[in-house]
């Protein structure tokens, strides 16, 4: 009998949900390079035959999460804590360190562009 441990088991789930995550993102782009536009949702993707079926969330059994951002788009999961909204790179906001699965696409004109700063600290 084999012996797995929670740590590994939980680093296995992110595993896999980071690749489904870049599975999504790649035929997200390749929809975009098609069709000049990012697609509206992943089941766009699924119909347009560049993904067998919708990428599913490894933390909840949900389909991944999708959201357009003001300069591209986010393919996430809820991640081990359960409320993760995709939105660590948004711009000046700050990181609280917590683990991220996602993937993000930049619309072409941000692309190799430099980081927004990021805010002060607390001015006190």
């Amino acid at each position: 009998m084999a012996c797995r441990s929670k740590t590994s088991t939980a680093a296995d789930t992110r595993r896999r949900t980071h690749l489904s995550c870049a599975c999504a993102a790649l035929a997200a782009e390749e929809y975009r390079l098609t069709h000049q536009r990012w697609p509206e949702s992943l089941a766009q993707l699924v119909q347009a035959g560049l993904l067998a079926n919708t990428p599913i969330d490894e933390f909840n059994g949900q389909p991944l999460r999708w959201r357009r951002t003001a300069d591209g788009l986010v393919i996430y999961s809820i991640g081990p804590p359960g409320k993760y909204e995709g939105d660590a790179l948004d711009e000046n906001r700050e990181w609280s360190g917590e683990v991220r699965v996602e993937f993000r696409l930049w619309d072409p004109d941000r692309r190799g562009l430099p980081a927004p700063p990021r805010p002060e600290a607390d001015a006190r």
